[in-house]
Order: structure tokens, then C-alpha cells, then sequence
């Protein structure tokens, strides 16, 4: 999960059960991807919803 002030993305999950731990090289792309993610522009962030490639989660309360 990366945050940034009102924003949290959630990018990957599994069971322990399943796998231990990410390998260096997924840990180093997800770095990559964080810095994409928390760059972009409201506007971005819209269009990548509107078109599927990311979905929205709302908080109430």
C-alpha cells in the first residue's frame, strides 16, 4: 500500500501461507511503480478509473 495525504493505493496482496516475502526484484519494481502512482495528477488518476485500469474505493466515515 503506498499513501499520500488523502490517497492510499493498494497494489498487492497474498497470504503468508501462500509466499513469504516478495523477491528483490518485485520489491524494486514496486518502488518504480510507488513513484509513478504518487505522481499523478487528479486528472490522471480520473482517467485511469474511468477507463478500468485502476478502480476506486470509497471511504465513508
Amino acid at each position: 500500500m503506498y499513501r499520500q495525504r488523502h490517497r492510499a493505493f493498494f497494489v498487492y496482496g497474498f497470504a503468508k501461507n501462500q509466499q513469504a516475502s516478495i523477491s528483490h526484484e518485485e520489491e524494486a519494481a514496486f518502488k518504480k511503480a510507488a513513484r509513478y502512482v504518487l505522481e499523478l495528477t487528479d486528472e490522471q488518476l480520473s482517467a485511469l478509473i474511468l477507463s478500468g485500469q485502476f478502480s476506486e474505493v470509497e471511504h465513508n466515515g
